[in-house]
């Protein structure tokens, strides 16, 4: 398994490598890069092109990502993380193109945008939940704390994760003000099944701290 992953790992360093020699040598023809040294690698294959200065600029942003983040749990979710931002980027590019240089729709553009701008958003939103969610030694402590007073009323937060309490509650008691005394957790949940029997279709527990329940639909 490790010799197979090694030369996934190889082959994918290669692909990447090799995409940014071509998209580096678009820009540059398009006089948007700085002039490179570009050498042609192939008689045959017009594309085939390699810069030795982008290959060295490429192994020190490397090796600085690795000096960066020490590991590669932290190094695998910071790539989680550039990726939704590309997707985001190449939306409003697309958006931008379609705008000004197809003269698409307005309502097209729109439709586009918001579908696509929405299914990446959802994916960062659920990405922010699950890296800084909270334990529930966090909430009693929060639910404990003297400045945090609990109020009458209640106060729901949603939440995509079923495990965990979302980090939006420490927001709420640094930024608006004391917890409610009834704090209920929702998380709606979509099966791959066609049907939820009614008795199986809403779940509520009550979690440690007084006051504080989860409920899943």
């Amino acid at each position: 398994m490790f010799v197979i992953a090694t030369l996934v790992a190889i082959v994918a360093s290669q692909a990447l490598i090799s995409t940014n020699f071509s998209i580096i040598r678009q820009s540059t023809a398009l006089g948007c890069f700085p002039q490179v040294n570009m050498f042609h690698t192939s008689s045959k294959h017009e594309g085939q092109v390699y810069s030795r200065e982008v290959n060295y600029f490429l192994m020190l942003i490397c090796i600085l990502i690795v000096l960066r983040f020490k590991g590669s749990v932290k190094i695998g979710n910071a790539y989680g993380d550039v990726v939704i931002w590309v997707m985001l980027i190449t939306i409003c590019l697309m958006t931008v193109v379609m705008l000004v240089i197809r003269d698409a729709n307005i309502m097209l553009i729109g439709f586009f945008f918001l579908v696509f701008s929405s299914i990446e958003g959802g994916r960062k939103k659920h990405k922010y939940e699950a890296e800084l969610k909270l334990r529930l030694l966090d909430l009693q402590q929060l639910a404990s704390n003297p400045d945090a007073s609990r109020i009458p009323g209640t106060c729901l937060f949603c939440m995509n994760l079923i495990n965990g309490i979302p980090p939006i509650i420490r927001h709420y008691v640094q930024n608006v003000g004391p917890l409610r005394q009834i704090i209920v957790i929702v998380t709606v949940r979509t099966l791959a099944i066609t049907t939820v029997v009614p008795k199986e279709r809403f779940h509520i527990g009550k979690l440690r701290p007084k006051g504080v329940y989860r409920f899943l639909v």
